[in-house]
């Protein structure tokens, strides 16, 4: 498979390309409050991301995970003439194009280390802005229904609790690597990556988003995986990774018991409350038929949107692409998405596998087919792939030429 992945190095990366791309991602994190202030035209950033990296490429390779996604989008876009419904397509249509074009454009070379830190840093404090933030910007979610939850509240404006969720789990991914993989430069610096971990969590708490806790977890546990898959763990290791994440989980226990509000609290730990979702098994088994009935290509784009009078998302991505598309587009949109999960996973990349999860487990619970940090983790995580078997050949063709 290694022969497959992109490996052009993009020498042409300068500061202000990496800037804009920086920028991009530092909007992503705080799109609606940036929007509230310089309107709904900085959406179109990532238009102007797209267009400037492609015009500064001098060699590029085009894999078959393009023309998988490629070919997943029209017939997304072609399902529009059998859809029952058009709501979500009037809605959705030129982001989703702008997804996947970004998708495209980012991972037709491979970037140097430079380029990569700098991202991989916007990331991680951009998340850690948020979390700090919510520490002391949130107020009840403006919702009569969920008025136990605490969002970001910037110049009035609000985010989506569970995508709040999403984001925080960014910083997450990327300081727990730093812990658990010994990549720290200084003992203080480790002991930061620490504090980002629990503010972040807790701002997860704080947001009531239940599926963000979830994918918390997923995390954790990925997070334990990938530290016994490096040819440098010992079992020495294992053990410390395992009595700091335990630790981190009874820390952030107590925390949220004296300072969450008592009705958040009972939200996100009380499981027995999670067995209907929030209304999501009533909206999957609502939707299950529009897939069962047109299976092989589904029911069409936003064929869910007032199926049977429910008004609302499908809250799992799975779920959404298959009717949508069908286990055609499914197979299509996913093939690529558990390749590069695998790849990861396989050779033992941890960051690239953690950021990854981090964007993939929210999508269990929303649906976030057209959400940022869905395929922005995807980006990444290739990016980041692509750079390390870059490094991986070079130095397997450096001992070859010793031998």
């Amino acid at each position: 498979m290694e022969q497959n992945l992109n490996l052009n190095e993009n020498s042409k990366t300068g500061i202000l390309l990496s800037f804009l791309f920086c920028f991009y991602l530092f909007y992503c994190f705080f799109e609606p409050y940036i929007n509230n202030v310089v309107g709904a035209g900085g959406k179109y950033l990532i238009f102007l991301v797209i267009i400037c990296f492609v015009l500064s490429y001098h060699k590029i390779r085009f894999e078959w995970y393009h023309l998988s996604v490629i070919l997943w989008l029209l017939l997304k876009s072609a399902s529009i003439f059998w859809a029952s419904f058009n709501y979500i397509v009037q809605l959705h249509f030129f982001s989703q194009i702008g997804m996947v074009a970004l998708f495209i454009t980012m991972s037709l070379v491979s970037f140097n280390d430079k380029f990569i830190k700098s991202v991989i840093n916007t990331a991680l404090y951009s998340s850690f802005l948020i979390g700090i933030l919510s520490l002391f910007y949130s107020r009840p979610f403006l919702s009569e229904t969920f008025n136990d939850r605490q969002v970001l509240t910037l110049f009035g404006v609000q985010n989506d609790p569970n995508d709040q969720a999403a984001f925080l789990l960014v910083g997450i991914a990327i300081a727990l690597n730093v812990v658990l993989n010994g990549k720290a430069l200084s003992k203080i610096f480790n002991v930061m990556m620490v504090a980002i971990c629990l503010v972040n969590a807790y701002a997860i708490l704080l947001t009531g988003s239940r599926g963000g806790l979830m994918s918390l977890m997923i995390l954790i546990l990925a997070a334990i995986l990938l530290s016994g898959r490096s040819e440098k763990s010992i079992p020495k290791k294992l053990a410390k990774n395992f009595v700091f994440l335990g630790l981190f989980g009874l820390s952030l226990y107590i925390i949220a018991n004296n300072y969450l509000p008592a009705d958040s609290f009972k939200r996100m730990f009380d499981f027995t409350s999670y067995l209907g979702g929030s209304g999501r098994m009533d909206i999957w088994e609502n939707v299950l038929p529009i897939f069962l009935n047109s299976p092989v290509f589904g029911g069409g784009w936003g064929s869910y949107w007032g199926y049977n009078g429910y008004y609302t998302a499908v809250h799992n991505t799975f779920l959404s692409v298959l009717t949508d598309s069908g286990i055609v587009g499914f197979l299509l949109l996913f093939m690529p998405v558990f390749v590069i999960g695998s790849k990861a996973m396989k050779k033992g990349y941890a960051l690239p596998f953690l950021i990854f999860i981090a964007g993939f487990a929210p999508s269990l619970f929303l649906d976030a087919i057209n959400k940022r940090f869905f395929w922005n983790a995807l980006i990444v995580s290739l990016i980041l792939i692509t750079n390390q078997i870059n490094k991986d050949r070079k130095v397997d063709n450096e001992e070859k030429i010793k031998n």
